[in-house]
Order: structure tokens, then sequence, then C-alpha cells
């Protein structure tokens, strides 16, 4: 499963009666998912735990999924999970 998958999963988990059919990369997390602050945090520890890394909150300004993606890539490859 890609990232852009797992993203898309957690996203209709976190968002169930989200319209939204298909997950974009430069799909927007607010203005386009609809992602609020709590709805956020859900995500960001959903990805933390399925993709074994770590976002470290008050570094980050993530603003949309591949934002997210690239992210969790460079966690991995620099060993941050």
């Amino acid at each position: 499963m890609t990232l852009l998958e797992q993203f898309a999963k957690i996203y209709k988990q976190i968002m169930p009666n989200s319209n939204i059919d298909e997950i974009e990369p430069n799909m927007r997390l607010s203005e386009d998912l609809g992602l609020d602050s709590l709805k956020m945090i859900a995500l960001i520890m959903n990805l933390e735990e399925q993709c074994n890394v770590s976002f470290d909150i008050g570094d980050i300004n993530l603003k949309n999924v591949q934002q997210v993606i690239d992210y969790i890539e460079g966690s991995k490859k620099n060993g941050n999970s």
C-alpha cells in the first residue's frame, strides 16, 4: 500500500461522512479535505502508528497531502521514526 493509499484510508476513517471519493496529492488538508485541528491530530496519530514515524508538530507546517507524504518519507530516510 502506498503512502497516498494509507493516507486515504485513514482519512476515510476520520471523516466517514466526507463526499470526497479520491484523495489527490495537491489537496489542501483544511480547505479541500475539511480537516480541523482535532481531525488533524487524529490523522497524524494514526499515520504515526501505521507508518512508524513521529511527527514533531511544533516544527512542521503541513498544508497539503503531498507535504504529509514527503514528511513521512523524509522521516523514514533520516531514521526519525
